[in-house]
């Protein structure tokens, strides 16, 4: 399975067509259209098309969430997780500094979420702990080329974002849908 062969996942690559020799293609757009057909995301997001800073996992991974997103609202794909879960088609779905039109959230603002840690601060620990990255030059920040605040809209049902600060722009949050 995906999940069972994280050695295999730390293996570094610069291609799509590298990562595919440790990680299975139709596997993981399974694995990704079953993740969002049961959690039924208002908002999804991923990495660079480039893979960040050219890492061939992160290309892939990229790529198969698009083909995830899309399987997800096909009936006809994996009967099981149709019958288990229903179909799915996310509302709003972002790519990191992807095309012109972008969304830029504060990274600075403190969150309650995260005990008043701001967005910044959190996404600088996670790369932390990305432990098989600490090698390149990579770095987490809100400004520049690689803005860990800049996505673009890949995709949406519920029309352009129009304030670029808010990824729930025009959604509905759950709590409100429960309360219909």
């Amino acid at each position: 399975s995906l999940l069972n062969r994280s050695s295999d996942l730390a293996i570094y690559s610069t291609t799509y067509e590298g990562a595919t020799q440790t990680i299975n293609e139709d596997e993981a757009k399974l694995f990704l259209t079953r993740c969002i057909r049961e959690t039924h995301p208002q908002v999804v997001v991923t990495q660079d098309v480039n893979g960040e800073y050219g890492h061939g996992k992160h290309i892939f991974m990229t790529a198969n969430v698009i083909k995830a997103v899309e399987a997800s609202k096909d009936s006809s794909y994996d009967e099981q997780s149709v019958n288990e879960y229903g179909t799915w088609e996310v509302p709003k779905f972002y790519i990191h500094v992807y095309g012109d039109n972008r969304t830029e959230v504060d990274m600075r603002s403190p969150l309650t979420a995260f005990n008043g840690k701001r967005g910044i601060d959190v996404a600088r620990q996670a790369y932390l702990c990305h432990q098989s990255q600490q090698w390149c030059d990579f770095t987490v920040d809100d400004y520049g080329p690689y803005s860990n605040a800049s996505f673009g809209l890949y995709s949406s049902t519920v029309g352009e974002d129009e304030a670029k600060n808010d990824y729930m722009e025009h959604l509905v949050s759950y709590d409100e849908q429960e309360a219909i």
